[in-house]
């Protein structure tokens, strides 16, 4: 997409946005960007992927000595259940 097509696309955005009385907010508005760090991921040109930051923090996570301890491990983990081939499987108990 051409940056005269993103001006097209955010004028019609904030057309029908002004139709239904919509407000920005320009400290947590982004334009042009080709990297995003938003809820836990980076979102880019190429795709979503983890936080790399957030992986690290997992990586290093305690090894779990109690059931409670490996279910907060499971839940912290399962919020990248989508980057996580057989997920499901492998956390079935």
């Amino acid at each position: 997409m051409s940056h005269i097509d993103a001006l097209e696309h955010y004028r019609r955005m904030f057309e029908s946005a002004t139709q239904v009385r919509m407000q920005f907010k320009p400290s947590k508005c982004t334009f042009f960007s080709t990297h995003l760090e938003l809820l836990g991921h980076v979102v880019t040109l190429n795709g979503r992927i983890p936080d790399p930051k957030k992986i690290h923090a997992i990586t290093r996570f305690p090894m779990a000595n109690s059931q409670a301890a490996v279910q907060k491990f499971i839940g912290m983990v399962g919020f990248y259940r989508h980057h996580i081939p057989r997920f499901a499987q492998r956390t079935y108990h």
